[in-house]
């Protein structure tokens, strides 16, 4: 009799943390809380234009980002190799960066605050760049959300995050 209250007193402690488990790795999301964009007319072929985003993590834990994805407005996953439009993500540590081109970057010395997003560990509020490429064609789909690959307690989880506004404004 005694072993078989043991036996369901493991089963019980077993469930609850199985339970307990689930409830931190789901636990948590990504929030955008500031966005920047650039008018259309202040497009410029093969010059590169840089946007911040004020980003947010609520939740339990530390996810470490592992890439960030981007897709059109019509759905489909923005490829670097056959688009007129290529971004890639920086985390911005000064936290300044809004809507600039990369000439004033420079100038004002900003480039030195720009992390890979590839492993970095977000604690809390955290600032997301995008620098934008255009080539040729400036009559591009706009952006319509990101999508971000992250772990969090050693299990690879994503989130979508719309951008309503796009990156382009006044299209």
């Amino acid at each position: 009799m005694k072993m078989i209250n043991i036996f369901f007193l493991v089963i019980v402690i077993t469930l609850i943390s199985i339970g307990g488990f689930l409830f931190l790795v789901k636990e948590g999301e990504f929030e955008k809380t500031s966005h920047s964009s650039m008018r259309k007319e202040g497009l410029v072929k093969n010059n590169s234009l840089f946007l911040g985003y004020g980003m947010k993590w609520d939740g339990i834990g530390t996810p470490t980002i592992e890439k960030i994805q981007f897709y059109k407005e019509d759905g489909s996953l923005l490829s670097k190799r056959e688009d007129e439009i290529v971004i890639t993500p920086y985390i911005d540590t000064s936290k300044e960066i809004g809507s600039m081109y990369e000439e004033h970057l420079l100038e004002e010395g900003y480039m030195d605050h720009l992390l890979n997003v590839r492993g970095y560990k977000v604690t809390d509020h955290f600032h997301m760049v995008l620098k934008v490429e255009i080539g040729q064609n400036t009559d591009f789909q706009d952006i319509g959300k990101i999508r971000i690959m992250y772990k969090k307690f050693g299990l690879t989880k994503f989130q979508e995050i719309s951008l309503e506004e796009g990156i382009v404004s006044g299209k």
